[in-house]
């Protein structure tokens, strides 16, 4: 667990209190980790950097103890779907989801499993192992990701289920790079025009000199 602010904020100590249980159960270890952000550094180490600049209380869960430099681990052609442990994810799902719903019901102390095993709550091994199928031939770069995406439709799918007594004055708004056709046709003219106005520019510019010159010698 890192953290921006000391282990010895109350808020920081509660949060980390919940997963320490939670993870003693489950058989895991988690510990935390501090360090302090760099105002002068516009690129953050990690995510709860960002929130952390606005005094906002943040923390960001990882295997890696460690921030990854710029592009480090972030795949390449060997990170297929196989290559994913999804006993992992599941592991952590329930660890993140049964810390978070004591931390916000207040259960600390009454021995009760929000998402025990076989309980209509129950983390679904199927579910999850079905959406890393889906995010396996989603790609992760932004600019790649049309419109009517696969993954953008089944988000929405699950956003809309999960949060039916909660509506929006508008819907959703997805920030995506839409795609542009664009013809070499078009590029061309466009390039023809930025040159014409440069020698337009540079032709007025001599005219006047040559004006100021005659003025002088007269």
């Amino acid at each position: 667990m890192h953290v921006s602010k000391p282990p010895e904020n109350p808020y920081i100590k509660q949060i980390f209190k919940e997963f320490s249980d939670v993870s003693k159960e489950m058989g895991v270890s988690v510990g935390i980790k501090h360090k302090k952000i760099n105002v002068s550094n516009p690129r953050v180490a990690w995510e709860h950097e960002q929130f952390s600049r606005f005094r906002v209380t943040a923390l960001t869960l990882s295997e890696m103890s460690t921030p990854p430099d710029f592009l480090e681990s972030t795949g390449g052609l060997h990170d297929t779907r196989e290559s994913t442990d999804a006993e992992s994810v599941i592991r952590a799902a329930r660890l993140v989801s049964e810390s978070l719903a004591r931390r916000i019901y207040g259960l600390k102390g009454r021995n009760i499993d929000v998402f025990a095993e076989n309980s209509s709550l129950a983390i679904n091994p199927h579910y999850i192992r079905s959406w890393l199928d889906l995010l396996s031939r989603t790609p992760r770069v932004a600019p790649f990701l049309q419109k009517n995406d696969p993954f953008i439709a089944a988000l929405e799918k699950v956003l809309d289920g999960c949060f039916e007594w909660f509506h929006l004055s508008h819907s959703l708004t997805w920030f995506l790079v839409f795609w542009q056709d664009m013809t070499l046709v078009s590029w061309c003219r466009n390039c023809l025009h930025t040159l014409l106005m440069c020698v337009f520019k540079v032709m007025r510019l001599m005219a006047c000199s040559l004006s100021m010159m005659r003025r002088k010698q007269l």
